[in-house]
């Protein structure tokens, strides 16, 4: 027995991220959320994240505090700013931290007290959402955490020095966008990593007790993408072919686990 459901809309294959202001975006007003560091900028990526959300006539507001291992601070510091902008949905643009953020941004957005309130493991506060989340947006720019199609998010509390993950069924993204030319630009050692993550991903749900029929597809595929296109990807950064055989098993890889 085994019951799932996953209510997002996924947009997948090479050039689909240039397509994105014939999408149905969520809201009239965008906090676009990504790290703190300079590649998503410097590749232009941003630049043109802004200009397919203005052809769709959507405002937007950039929170750029996100570390690579995202906090409660930075949590609660982009739900004001998502606030006090007036955002309606959230867009997490780029790896796993900034898709993760941006759940978690969605919660506390609209639903009162610190983000770690909301935490059901360690020392969280184990309350529930009462109030619907924002709609959120992700947008992957690496191939290594499946984010893009799973319900948490993972965040420090930097008090108490847990990592735990806080999700809720409300928390699915409504629309992801998987473009392989986003990941071109992924250095071969950074691609190496991410790619055994999502192969780590894949096996653990198939090995897990609880597997099913369904999750284990999703696995068997994954693994299969994993062994015959990650070498390439990693040679060569710009085959696309490979990219987006990897791309696909890691959004395999968040099926798995938000099936299992």
């Amino acid at each position: 027995m085994f019951s799932f459901c996953i209510p997002t809309e996924f947009v997948f294959g090479t050039g689909c991220f240039k397509e994105l202001h014939k999408y149905n975006l969520p809201g009239k007003k965008a906090l676009i959320v990504i790290t703190n560091g300079k590649s998503i900028r410097n590749s232009g990526y941003l630049a043109e994240l802004e200009n397919q959300l203005s052809l769709a006539g959507k405002e937007y507001e950039v929170f750029d505090g996100i570390t690579p291992n995202p906090t409660t601070d930075s949590i609660m510091d982009a739900a004001k700013t998502a606030k006090d902008s007036a955002c309606d949905f959230i867009i997490g643009f780029g790896g796993g931290s900034p898709m993760d953020s941006a759940k978690l941004i969605a919660l506390v957005a609209t639903n009162p007290g610190n983000i770690w309130d909301y935490c059901q493991k360690g020392s969280g506060g184990r309350k529930l959402p009462t109030n619907q989340p924002l709609p959120v947006v992700c947008i992957s720019t690496t191939a290594g955490t499946g984010s893009e199609a799973d319900n948490s998010g993972m965040v420090t509390n930097p008090i108490t020095h847990e990592k735990l993950g806080i999700g809720f069924q409300s928390l699915f993204p409504v629309l992801s966008v998987v473009d392989p030319e986003l990941m071109r630009s992924v250095p071969p050692r950074l691609t190496a990593y991410q790619g055994l993550d999502t192969f780590f991903h894949l096996a653990e749900g198939y090995l897990s007790k609880k597997a099913n029929y369904f999750n284990e597809m999703f696995s068997i595929t994954g693994i299969e993408k994993i062994g015959a296109y990650l070498a390439r990807a990693v040679i060569e950064g710009n085959d696309l072919e490979a990219r987006e055989n990897v791309a696909f098993a890691n959004t395999l890889g968040g099926f798995v686990m938000s099936t299992g």
